[in-house]
């Protein structure tokens, strides 16, 4: 997965140099709905080789564009973790992804870098997740497609969490230790620009 990520990355510096210049400042206003595919890695040896969760992903996002660059700053519910079975690891986190975009070929395709909090609260206890996202979008009039890859690197509840003994002998480790990775793919409708 951390070659993946490092595609991904190269690829977005690669794309760079190609955008377009655009004249004027723009703020839009979107709302995005789509679908998430997510996996827990590292965390407790009983709680690693699970299959990974298909989820929801939905919220607005404001985007402030200058020139061929541009910020943008969301708030999301996000349907994350993985399949566990009886010990389901599965957290629905509000997200706040922050971003740095790049426009290029006339403003259709952007590329966007950014970091990205999410809190969830879990067993009576407040999760804290830290991902860097990284991904393409088009953009088509009113219609904007993203696809982004979020590279979890920080997860901490602000109290370890024990699950009860799954097997004989087991000891038990904090819940803390495992780190998300997320595939978002949405599509955003921009209903609002000044």
């Amino acid at each position: 997965m951390k070659s993946f990520s490092t595609i991904i990355i190269a690829a977005l510096l690669a794309v760079m140099p190609l955008a377009a210049q655009e004249s004027g400042p723009k703020n839009l206003f979107h709302v995005k709905a789509g679908g998430n595919y997510s996996n827990v890695y590292g965390g407790p040896k009983w709680a690693q080789g699970y299959p990974g969760r298909f989820g929801f992903i939905g919220g607005v996002e404001y985007e402030r564009v200058m020139g061929r660059w541009g910020l943008s700053a969301g708030a999301m519910f996000s349907m994350q973790g993985k399949k566990s079975g009886l010990y389901s690891d599965g957290n629905n986190m509000v997200v706040i992804p922050l971003m740095a975009n790049c426009y290029f070929y006339g403003n259709r395709l952007i590329a966007h870098l950014g970091f990205q909090p999410g809190f969830s609260k879990k067993y009576d206890s407040w999760i804290t997740d830290l991902s860097i996202p990284v991904g393409l979008s088009y953009r088509y009039k009113r219609f904007t497609f993203d696809a982004i890859y979020k590279i979890g690197f920080y997860t901490k509840a602000d109290e370890d969490m024990y699950v009860a003994t799954p097997y004989p002998g087991y000891v038990p480790e904090p819940y803390s230790r495992g780190h998300s990775g997320v595939l978002s793919l949405t599509v955003g409708y921009n209903f609002f620009a000044w």
